[in-house]
């Protein structure tokens, strides 16, 4: 390989890097609480959200390096006074965590709210002065508060930190709208479903949970909904307390839409179909039903047939577009429901797949066939002598009470008989000969047919 080609490899593989991923480094001001962990806002839990953006990183594009300035301090203003997130901010040196870190892409502070107005007033003061400072060095800040599950104080930080954030915005801030995801929770589930106090359990409370889902959906742009990979680990006694991740992420994209963010990128959660039966018999690419993927973020989807459970008869019908098409001629005695599978794709490449039985709707087939009881009658045998009972052979099970002797090929003979009800008769008083070849015909409402014998 010339040193040219090998050159032009390289700058190929260096914008493929450039544009398919994404990385941020994000600073995680306030709210430690203690060392031990008791409640849910232990914020060791950092690590498990950059462990959670990283590890789906081959999906979604993004990853994160986050470094946090948090051990000690309750509040903001504590943080503000004793200066080392300031000078994080202004000299980054990614600490501990990730040494040669040189500046911060997102800087994220957690007030900590409590009932006394007061307290709560200058944390919101002090998250505005970090902003500030944050924006002056090109970071851009991240709102995010936590507060004690009292329903009247969380209507206060909400409306708090949405006229903060709604301040903050235009320059590219963002909020993490945990309170949404809280209050409903503690409506529905209450609040020993978040909060606890048994000393040193893992960061991996529901609460906190939470939060690595609502950070994973603000900084990828994916729903926590669509996370593919393991739950986070857990100490046994609480993973039995909580065994309703699915739970925490539904709420997790729940709060991420409530609060504006309409564009985070959703996992389609159904497919609709607008007609499930077809008649048998029609022509092959006969067109009948309509697919709709249900997905919240209003994506744009293909359809396919796909292996697996449920798709038995896929070869019988194709999709064209978003339309399902029949392949072949169908027919119900063979089979009354066709067995499919199909797959939604959103624009993302994110997948629902969901069995469908179309009903096919049995028609009234035609005989197929005209059976004689007797083919054979001795000469000479006197009129009206009966030869034998005509019947048919019918898909539907149907039997046939009229049936008349026509002309066509194989009716010469037809003057020598006659049919009453089911019945061939005799019609001349003298028949010399055995009747080899008789032409009759089944008449039935809707349907008909003759046969050559």
């Amino acid at each position: 390989m010339n040193k040219h080609l090998r050159l032009l490899l390289l700058v190929l593989l260096v914008h493929q890097i450039q544009v398919v991923g994404e990385h941020y480094n994000v600073l995680w001001v306030g709210n430690a609480l203690i060392s031990t962990g008791v409640g849910c806002s232990w914020m060791g839990g950092i690590g498990e959200i950059e462990s959670m953006i990283n590890d789906d990183s081959s999906r979604t594009g993004v990853t994160v390096s986050c470094v946090q300035v948090i051990g000690g301090n309750y509040r903001l203003i504590d943080h503000w006074n004793d200066g080392r997130a300031a000078s994080e901010l202004q000299n980054p040196t990614g600490l501990t965590y990730h040494p040669g870190i040189t500046h911060y892409d997102y800087a994220v502070f957690m007030g900590w709210q409590w009932t006394n107005g007061t307290i709560r007033l200058e944390d919101q003061q002090t998250a505005v002065l970090f902003a500030d400072l944050a924006l002056s060095v090109g970071t851009k800040p991240v709102f995010f508060v936590h507060w004690e599950p009292d329903t009247n104080i969380n209507y206060l930080v909400i409306d708090s930190y949405n006229t903060l954030y709604a301040a903050y915005a235009p320059s590219g801030a963002l909020l993490l709208p945990i309170c949404q995801s809280h209050r409903p929770i503690i409506q529905e589930k209450s609040a020993s479903f978040l909060y606890y106090s048994t000393p040193n359990v893992e960061p991996t409370t529901s609460a906190t949970y939470l939060t690595m889902c609502i950070s994973y959906g603000i900084f990828t742009g994916y729903s926590p909904v669509g996370y593919p990979g393991q739950e986070v680990p857990c100490n046994p006694s609480i993973q039995a307390s909580i065994p309703e991740w699915a739970y925490i992420r539904n709420q997790a994209e729940n709060a991420l839409f409530s609060f504006g963010h309409k564009s985070i990128i959703t996992v389609p959660t159904g497919i609709a179909i607008s007609n499930d039966s077809i008649d048998e018999g029609v022509s092959a690419g006969t067109n009948f039903a309509i697919f709709e993927a249900v997905d919240r973020d209003g994506d744009s989807h293909t359809y396919t047939l796909v292996n697996g459970v449920g798709s038995a008869d896929n070869a019988r019908f194709f999709i064209r577009n978003d339309t399902l098409y029949t392949a072949e001629l169908l027919d119900y005695e063979t089979v009354p429901l066709a067995a499919i599978r199909v797959r939604a794709t959103d624009s993302h490449g994110l997948i629902f797949e969901k069995q469908f039985l179309i009903k096919v709707n049995d028609k009234n087939d035609p005989p197929t066939d005209i059976v004689l009881s007797n083919t054979d009658i001795n000469e000479n045998e006197a009129a009206g002598t009966v030869v034998g009972s005509l019947g048919i052979v019918d898909p539907n099970g149907n039997s046939a009470t009229a049936f008349e002797l026509i002309d066509g090929q194989g009716d010469d003979n037809n003057a020598l008989f006659t049919i009453e009800g089911i019945s061939l008769k005799v019609r001349l008083n003298s028949i010399t000969r055995q009747i080899m070849f008789l032409l009759y015909e089944s008449r039935q409402p809707m349907m008909g047919c003759h046969l050559v014998r």
